[in-house]
């Protein structure tokens, strides 16, 4: 009974530890309360994040070393470069004891989808009320919607793969009418992407009954639909980044930030520095693109970590035949060209959990071959 209570009393706390960041995520996106208070209560969940795993679950105490490794050199590169306030580093950390709680505690992640339900049902009342997109969140344009809406419909296939559930399709394209509405072609296209990806490798009905075959139809059908707005998305999308490539487009920026970085040593290492720049600073130092931004605000070495770790769980996957994972990582890493996704951001949920349980994966398949 005591062990029982100590479980149900872990338990809570990951719940009370996940409700505090949903609670402070929400109102630092969508309310206009000042970002440093709602960054702050952000920051101090995942804090008790790490706090807890460290207090209840053995395996964290190695990981927590690995982790304080790599905040130090993302500091140092922090510092050097100057790019970035150091708030950086605290969500940095934050991103990283909220993935690993929802790794450690995945009973949590029913907290992230009844946050899914609710953000999908408050966007429809946004689209029939006909409320400007763009007027919705406080500290980001109406892109970031994607993102937000990407991160939920992979934390929602993950908590319905322990539940032993199927894919969440309908959820999937209710989100796609939504981030048609937000704008923004790079969300619509991952979008569509993943949602052929579930219908191709995912767990859907296979039987020979008449309702199976409709369902199959029904969703090739879906699939060729999509398959034309990415076609028809990409073509649009290239177009308008090689025509704005003197207009200072994102291509013009990602072009500018390699060729300083490529200029020094310290740029290549640190990250480069962007403040001598003024097409930079009009971005508000926002690159459009989360792997420039990442080495921009934490330097070469967490940059390549980060990378290798990318290709080591496709290698994974693709060696486990498991396509979907590779489709939502492949989708993952598109939808973090053109903006800023991850490190930190809300993209680390997701990408933390995954290397956490490649890392569990190799040990487990590891003491197998041993015996």
């Amino acid at each position: 009974m005591k062990g029982n209570a100590n479980i149900s009393l872990r338990s809570l706390g990951a719940y009370l530890i996940s409700f505090m960041f949903i609670f402070s995520y929400t109102l630092r996106m969508f309310t206009q309360i000042n970002i440093v208070y709602t960054n702050f209560f952000v920051c101090l969940s995942g804090v008790l994040a790490l706090c807890f795993i460290f207090l209840n679950d053995k395996f964290s105490r190695r990981i927590l070393v690995y982790i304080i490794i790599f905040d130090i050199i993302a500091l140092v590169s922090l510092v050097v470069n100057g790019n970035y306030e150091i708030y950086r580093l605290f969500m940095l950390i934050a991103y990283q004891g909220l993935g690993l709680l929802i790794f450690s505690r995945k009973e949590i992640l029913s907290t992230f989808n009844l946050y899914f339900n609710l953000l999908i049902g408050y966007f429809f009342i946004c689209i029939f009320l006909q409320v400007d997109p763009n007027s919705l969140l406080n500290s980001a344009s109406a892109n970031y919607i994607s993102i937000l809406m990407l991160t939920l419909v992979i934390l929602s296939y993950i908590y319905n793969i322990e539940r032993d559930k199927r894919f969440p399709y309908i959820r999937s394209l209710l989100c796609l009418i939504i981030v048609i509405w937000a704008g923004g072609r790079s969300g619509i296209i991952t979008f569509s992407f993943l949602i052929i990806g579930a219908i191709l490798f995912g767990d859907h009905a296979r039987n020979k009954s008449k309702k199976g075959f409709l369902i199959i139809g029904i969703k090739y059908s879906i699939t060729m639909i999509l398959s034309v707005i990415i076609i028809g998305g990409i073509w649009k999308y290239i177009s308008e980044m090689y025509l704005s490539i003197d207009n200072e487009g994102r291509l013009f920026v990602w072009n500018l930030y390699w060729t300083n970085t490529i200029s020094s040593l310290s740029n290549i290492f640190f990250g480069t520095a962007m403040s001598n720049e003024m097409v930079f600073n009009n971005y508000g130092r926002n690159l459009h693109n989360s792997f420039l931004g990442l080495h921009a605000q934490f330097g070469l070495i967490i940059f390549m970590t980060f990378i290798i770790s990318i290709f080591r769980l496709i290698k994974s996957y693709w060696n486990d035949n498991n396509k979907m994972m590779i489709v939502i990582v492949f989708c993952m890493v598109v939808r973090s060209l053109t903006d800023m996704a991850f490190i930190p951001e809300i993209f680390d949920l997701v990408w933390y959990y995954l290397i956490m349980e490649f890392l569990f994966r190799r040990r487990s398949k590891r003491r197998i071959a041993e015996i």
